[in-house]
């Protein structure tokens, strides 16, 4: 399991803008910035760390630095 700090992000924290289908295998997604940088970003990740037939965790590391952990459920299989 994951060590460390856990931060619980409520849904009125969240804001959806669009979806981003990931595929197995893919290493690191594009980032688009919000608003436009003085100085040039560092390197922004993107990786699994966890995963199991129900969800998915991944790790997120920001140009900053920043590490955020993400759980996703899988849905349901439809026969």
């Amino acid at each position: 399991m994951l060590a460390g700090t856990i931060e619980i992000i409520k849904k009125d924290k969240i804001k959806l803008s669009g979806t981003v289908r990931v595929t197995p295998g893919e290493r690191n997604a594009p980032v688009r910035p919000t608003t436009p940088r003085t100085v040039p970003p560092g390197p922004v990740q993107a990786r699994v760390v966890e995963s199991s037939r129900d969800y998915a965790i991944i790790e997120v590391v920001c140009s900053c630095g920043c590490k955020t952990h993400i759980q996703c459920q899988y849905a349901a299989a439809k026969p």
